[in-house]
């Protein structure tokens, strides 16, 4: 499955991983996803950007019971994102917010 969006005659296409790519994969279509988010800004150019359907990492690692073996979980100590810029983004959608979740996939090491 992919996402496409338009901006300004721009296409951006965000593929989705599936379960069977590597680490290194899944979270760099996180980070790739979060590149366009940010270089649009708040434009809710990305109807899904803030569910799992979405992002490469949860795509992998996301169930109903955590996020075991996500790169995100690890560094937290938390399932689901939490303690990270991705839930100030779901509050508040700005550019300023979505450069700061790039930022945090961006310093995650796999």
């Amino acid at each position: 499955m992919e996402i496409k969006v338009e901006r300004k005659g721009k296409c951006y296409t965000l593929g989705l991983p599936e379960r069977k790519r590597t680490v290194k994969q899944a979270l760099q279509a996180s980070i790739d996803k979060w590149t366009v988010i940010a270089a649009l800004g708040n434009s809710g150019m990305i109807e899904h950007s803030n569910d799992r359907v979405s992002c490469g990492l949860c795509q992998k690692f996301n169930t109903a019971y955590g996020c075991t073996g996500c790169p995100v979980a690890k560094k937290t100590g938390k399932d689901f994102c939490e303690d990270t810029p991705y839930e100030k983004w779901v509050n508040e959608k700005s550019r300023a917010n979505a450069l700061k979740e790039l930022n945090f996939l961006k310093s995650l090491k796999v």
